[in-house]
């Protein structure tokens, strides 16, 4: 530990005289402490501050705030000019008001009334970064300045010095404005962690002096920031989708036009050392145009080095640098330094410092390390590395803590490499990020301290095979077992996807209320993770249960809540789906105008973005909404050129067909499109496929069935086509076929067995001598269970457009009225 102390002789007539002169001094010398990582402490007699030895470069830091202090004297001596002020070191740590005591053993000794005042063991700490004259047959020597550390040497063959424009080492003063090649500001290019042109690029652009990045007001808002942030968040991850890069890539380029626009010319960059390779300069070449010539390096100019006399704790801050920029961009050096208690002010002077002494070859720029001292540095912390390791994985655990990492492997993988022990919690998030959570659990399984929560991830994914089996009782049973287990144990993730289970079984159960209440609890757990792809699936989930229970107007807001997020987070790929499913819900609605605005600019987005699954079926609904509104010529060709990606789109070529009495020609149908569909479609993998629009809602809201709504509605759309336009159907048998859907729909509570009811009606009310009152049992199903479907929607506007506005509905409320139904 090292201790300040400074008693003011005459402390209390100044606070008669000049109160402020005081209070101002104190002041500023407790804000030097601070952001130095010292601590303060107010004593009877006067002031003490504290360097622990445990924090990291608690000598340089010490050094500093005495530079601090000295400056502070020589601005009041008008006022102050006597004192006592000493500093002085110990192996333990005391309390303050021991400290003060010990302070006697100096009354009988003879010291000037001015002047700085070092022990000996202080001096033995100090010494690398203060001078002092000593004070004969006292024990003591007296401040007179900061070393500048030692001198640069010039290179032999460019006869320049990297450190010609530091004059002291100390200096807080900031860089100054980057080197100029023929009147155009020069930044410069270094190698980064996996050659990752990202984060080389964003590093890039952080190297731009403050003086221009000031002038950044001009850059408006763009989405492609969104792009930036989630590369951030999972930024040791290697799968960033492509269009995540391009897009944070063309936002760093357009900040990078901003800061020229203030500089008034284009920047020049060039490349510095070897390392980077020529793929990735052929990349960085093409996204940076005519600012970088790839064939021009420039060789980085060290001074000279000897790490072995480097002092221990400049050592350890140097390793920081080093090491910390293989996690944290270079922006992010200052919080990291904040994190260890060490302000913007003390980089600056670090960064000159390592600069002399052949760390850095720029002392403004972090990125220009001495890689042939890395190994040398490395050795010399020795074991010290470990506690340093802790340091930085402590800072990313802070951002992840503070939702600015998200909880992977990669993160994962990164922290251990530090030597950091993660939560269980943590590593559950980890199994349940990834595509496979039973394959990711066995190679982790060790990595859990407690026993029992393997095990109950184990017991969460039977649970889900058992509900996606049909087997509810079981699933129940294992899901409220496993969320016991989670909730004692206090892993957030795992209860998410316990709750989420138990709310998606309430669905199939037919309980909607149940579900999402359920669903409820777990959108607070994934608010609480500050994850913000959890926080987008628990919304997208709440919304699909708010439409497969058929409140369009819920699943409109949190469509809207999850679009925000989906926003935020760059997830492209989500915002085309929750596009698709807000055309889903104006097609319930009959809102047909709106409904092919949003499913055509959800294909435009998918395209943009090379999502052709997604693009084919947003496609496929946008020509559903056009056969709806009488637009066939249009809709039947994109039904034909999507049969191949589309199933479903057999029967809206079919529904399009009836709606406009014309029969099919040159199209041969199956039997029955079960087949075509892939084997997905319950949670949690219901959004991995875009076969078919029903995955995400109905099929959800049914559960486990032998059919699924698509191959239910082709069913009853290809029994009324047959029986409407070939001669050779018999019209009964087509009726029996539509009634076995309806019944099954029924029973699974798909919301089209009002439209299969109808069907039958329609083709009974045309059979020659039919009994009226058989079909109209049909018509009053139908009727019933729209009524049934309506009254789910809890906005009034919104369920009288529901009853009459969409084609079939209207077509069942016409047929009730005129047969007397309402």
């Amino acid at each position: 530990m090292i201790y300040l102390y400074i008693q003011l002789r005459y402390q209390r007539q100044l606070n008669r005289i000049c109160p402020d002169v005081p209070v101002s001094f104190f002041s500023a010398l407790a804000d030097s402490v601070r952001r130095n990582g010292g601590i303060t402490t107010r004593l009877s007699g006067g002031n003490l501050y504290q360097f622990d030895s445990s924090s990291v470069g608690f000598a340089f830091s010490a050094s500093r705030v005495i530079s601090d202090l000295y400056a502070l004297l020589q601005d009041n001596r008008e006022r102050i000019r006597e004192y006592f002020t000493i500093v002085d070191f110990l192996k333990t740590r005391i309390s303050p008001e021991t400290f003060q005591e010990c302070l006697s053993r100096f009354d009988t000794v003879v010291i000037p009334d001015e002047g700085i005042l070092i022990t000996d063991a202080a001096l033995e700490c100090l010494s690398p970064y203060v001078d002092a004259d000593g004070l004969e047959g006292t024990g003591l020597s007296v401040f007179s300045g900061l070393r500048k550390g030692p001198e640069a040497v010039t290179d032999a063959a460019s006869g320049t010095t990297p450190s010609d424009a530091v004059t002291d080492a100390h200096s807080d003063a900031p860089p100054s404005a980057p080197a100029s090649r023929r009147g155009r500001p020069v930044l410069s290019l270094y190698p980064e962690r996996g050659g990752d042109i990202v984060t080389m690029t964003r590093n890039l652009v952080a190297s731009v002096p403050e003086s221009l990045t000031e002038a950044d007001g001009d850059l408006l808002p763009d989405g492609n920031s969104y792009a930036l942030d989630m590369h951030a968040l999972c930024r040791f991850s290697d799968n960033q989708p492509e269009w995540r890069v391009k897009a944070a890539l063309d936002y760093l380029v357009s900040r990078l036009q901003s800061y020229e626009r203030a500089a008034g010319g284009k920047f020049a960059v060039e490349a510095v050392g070897g390392g980077i390779g020529s793929d990735l300069l052929t990349a960085l070449s093409g996204l940076l145009g005519s600012r970088f010539d790839p064939s021009v390096r420039r060789e980085a100019v060290f001074a000279a080095a000897d790490v072995k006399r480097l002092p221990e704790d400049l050592a350890e801050l140097a390793y920081l640098v080093y090491r910390g920029l293989e996690f944290v961009f270079i922006e992010e050096l200052p919080a990291l330094f904040s994190y260890l208690d060490k302000q913007r002010d003390f980089l600056v002077s670090l960064g000159t410092w390592m600069a002399r002494l052949g760390l850095l070859s720029d002392p403004g720029d972090f990125r220009s390390v001495n890689e042939a001292l890395r190994a040398s540095l490395y050795r010399k912390v020795g074991d010290g590395a470990a506690r340093l390791d802790a340091k930085i994985a402590g800072f990313l655990w802070d951002k992840f803590g503070r939702g600015e990492l998200v909880a992977d492997f990669s993160l994962y993988e990164a922290l251990a490499s530090l030597g950091f022990e993660t939560t269980d919690s943590f590593l559950v998030s980890c199994v349940y990020r990834s595509d496979n959570p039973l394959g990711a659990l066995g190679a982790h399984s060790e990595a859990f301290r407690d026993a029992r929560i393997p095990g109950a991830i184990n017991d969460l994914e039977r649970a889900i095979s058992k509900y996606r089996e049909g087997q509810y009782e079981e699933t129940s049973r294992l899901s409220k077992d496993v969320l016991h287990v989670f909730q004692k144990e206090r892993v957030l993730s795992g209860e998410l996807r316990a709750l989420e289970l138990i709310s998606m079984l309430s669905l199939a159960r037919k309980k909607g209320d149940d579900a999402v209440v359920y669903l409820e609890y777990a959108l607070e757990n994934a608010e609480r993770m500050k994850d913000p792809l959890t926080l987008l699936d628990a919304r997208f989930d709440m919304a699909m249960v708010h439409f497969g229970n058929g409140n369009l107007h819920f699943a409109q807001c949190a469509l809207d809540a999850a679009g925000q997020t989906a926003e935020r987070c760059f997830a492209k790929d989500r915002e085309v789906l929750i596009l698709f499913m807000k055309g889903r819900v104006f097609f319930e609605l009959g809102d047909y105008r709106n409904a092919e605005l949003v499913f055509q600019t959800a294909s435009s987005l998918a395209s943009s973005h090379r999502l052709p699954e997604q693009v084919a079926l947003c496609r496929t609904w946008y020509a559903r909404t056009l056969s709806h509104q009488s637009r066939f010529h249009a809709s039947d060709q994109i039904f034909r050129d999507s049969l191949d990606r589309v199933p479903e789109a057999y029967a809206f070529l079919i529904e399009s067909s009836v709606l406009s009495g014309r029969p099919i020609t040159g199209q041969d149908f199956p039997e029955d499109i079960s087949d075509l569909l892939p084997a997905y479609g319950f949670w949690p993998d219901y959004c991995r496929s875009w076969a078919s629009g029903f995955y995400f809602a109905e099929d959800l809201a049914t559960g486990a069935n032998d059919s699924r709504v698509a191959a239910r509605m082709y069913r009853a759309f290809l029994a009324f086509y047959r029986a409407r336009f070939e001669a050779s159907a018999a019209e009964d048998s087509a009726i029996a076929d539509i009634a076995s859907v309806a019944h099954e729909a029924f029973d699974a509570a798909d919301p089209y067995a009002a439209l299969y009811y109808h069907l039958c009606f329609e083709i009974g009310s045309r059979m020659p001598g039919t009994i009226q009152a058989d079909v109209a049992v049909y018509l009053s199903r139908g009727f019933k269970y729209l009524q049934k479907r309506a009254n789910e929607i809890g906005d009034n506007g919104l369920r009288e457009r529901f009853m009459q506005n969409p084609v079939w509905n209207n077509r069942i409320y016409r047929a009730a009225r005129d047969n007397m139904l309402i």
